[in-house]
């Protein structure tokens, strides 16, 4: 579909008829809002997934990422990719911007490797921050535990992830890990799949379990039990999602 660029009267038309003419339906999927406070001096965009003609939970953007998505909108159009929307409505995505990422994931069984040997455990919910800086030359992790297996929001309790290479501050030490660079669609995969692969070598902390414990040892008896890691058996980390996030 080829639309020249002229009015907002014209762009509409021409897209309703090309539309009209290949499939005859058209589907709000996307919505950008604006919010602000009675002043202006305080305001942020958030970007919902439309369904049923009804706005779906939002997550922060910047103004780079609106236009971001437009550009994107437009490349994957043009390229006649009919899932565009779905790497800008993931429900999993908390905050996206050319700088941060953050997403959860729900509790999981995943394959540990260790310093010798693995073992299979099922993790609690998890939350993830990733970072970008200095010009996309420095990437930075922090990885969280989480109570509950729903969408978590700024006043969310966070959790001590139980997991070796983190630090208290839920930082993880790279090691020989290399992260993306960039933000875009497939950030989340690559993140997931660096950090799952790596091995956890050392606990940075003691309160990666509410009570002391080996972790290799605590690890292989849920393994052999089957049995999930608990929320009970995780260590509060004493803040809550708004604080980390800056």
């Amino acid at each position: 579909m080829q639309i020249e660029i002229g009015s907002a009267k014209q762009i509409t038309e021409a897209f309703i008829q090309s539309t009209v003419a290949d499939e005859k339906i058209i589907d709000s999927k996307l919505a950008l809002v604006v919010h602000s406070n009675h002043s202006g001096s305080l305001s942020c965009i958030t970007r919902h997934t439309i369904n049923n003609d009804r706005l779906g939970v939002g997550e922060i953007i910047s103004i780079d990422d609106v236009t971001e998505t437009f550009n994107d909108i437009q490349n994957r159009s043009e390229k006649g990719q009919s899932d565009w929307f779905n790497s800008f409505t993931d429900e999993h995505i908390i905050i996206r911007s050319a700088k941060m990422l953050v997403w959860h994931t729900p509790r999981q069984s995943r394959v540990l490797y260790l310093s010798k040997g693995q073992v299979k455990v099922t993790l609690p919910p998890l939350l993830y921050i990733f970072r970008v800086s200095n010009g996309h030359l420095t990437t930075e992790l922090s990885v969280f535990a989480l109570a509950a297996n729903k969408r978590p929001n700024r006043k969310t309790k966070l959790y001590h992830a139980p997991l070796m290479n983190l630090y208290s501050n839920g930082k993880l030490c790279l090691g020989n890990m290399t992260l993306p660079k960039t933000i875009n669609q497939d950030t989340i995969e690559l993140v997931e799949k660096e950090f799952f692969n790596s091995r956890f070598t050392h606990p940075n902390h003691n309160a990666l379990t509410r009570k002391p414990v080996d972790i290799e040892a605590f690890y292989k008896i849920k393994e052999k039990s089957g049995k999930r890691i608990m929320t009970s058996e995780l260590m509060p980390v004493g803040i809550k999602l708004n604080d980390v996030l800056g």
